[in-house]
């Protein structure tokens, strides 16, 4: 593998929260924590990433690098995985075959995206500092970069997540419920077995749904009155209309 492979793959640990019901019995009470772990196993020597076991110590001790471990305020046992996520990143089936040419290139990889990720940064700053008529000379380059290389983490630690929380609440849900994406705007999270549905609402302005099927796409627009009555404009694509084909809005009331 080349570091192109390793540029924007992850290591994401996954984190269950437990209690004990009996004698060395356990039984999930939180499931769904991930965080991100990629540097952290990168600097581990080849031997170690290969010897990795899940709800180990080498492996529990990566809950040091878990921000939001005091934030979940458990007392109880935790069992933390991480070497499927690895040997999802090295494109290997078992550790032992992660080669050090494998980690040379993923190391340099890591470095080139933080390297990425500040230049892109310091080059924002001054094209902001030129427009607005300012020296250069003010910028603190020393912040800019400590500012990037944090956020790059925690911006990715973020969205893997929410991409977890919103799997687990999918799992969970007997019925829709609305998310609150913005004062105004609401998306509505539907259960699993619902398939590939979104439904976005705006304060007095009504509901639009998505729907992905086997066959194609759906979306109806609907008034203030909801999506219990007949949508406004509807939109019904196969799968040649997705491949490229011109389509007009039809609305149903034509």
């Amino acid at each position: 593998m080349n570091s192109r492979n390793f540029l924007n793959s992850r290591i994401i640990a996954s984190l269950t929260l437990e209690k004990l019901v009996g004698q060395n019995k356990y039984e999930a009470v939180r499931t769904g924590i991930t965080f991100d772990v990629t540097e952290a196993i990168l600097n581990m020597r080849l031997r170690d990433i290969r010897s990795l076991v899940d709800d180990t110590d080498p492996v529990n001790d990566l809950i040091a690098y878990f921000d939001g471990w005091d934030a979940l305020n458990h007392q109880g046992p935790s069992k933390l995985e991480v070497t499927g996520a690895v040997a999802g990143y090295f494109g290997v089936e078992d550790l032992a075959d992660i080669k050090r040419d494998m980690l040379v290139a993923a190391r340099q990889a890591l470095q080139a995206g933080k390297a990425m990720a500040v230049a892109h940064a310091v080059m924002a700053a001054c094209k902001s500092s030129v427009e607005k008529g300012r020296s250069l000379d003010g910028l603190d380059l020393s912040a800019i970069v400590e500012r990037t290389l944090r956020e790059q983490t925690s911006v990715g630690l973020l969205v893997e997540q929410v991409n977890a929380e919103l799997a687990v609440l999918r799992t969970a849900l007997s019925e829709p419920q609305d998310v609150r994406y913005s004062p105004s705007l609401t998306l509505e999270v539907t259960p699993a077995e619902y398939g590939d549905r979104l439904a976005v609402s705006r304060t007095t302005r009504g509901q639009t749904t998505v729907e992905y099927t086997d066959d194609g796409l759906s979306v109806d627009v609907y008034n203030q009155e909801g999506s219990e009555h007949e949508p406004l404009q509807s939109v019904r694509l196969n799968r040649a209309d997705l491949e490229g084909k011109m389509y007009e809005l039809q609305s149903p009331r034509q």
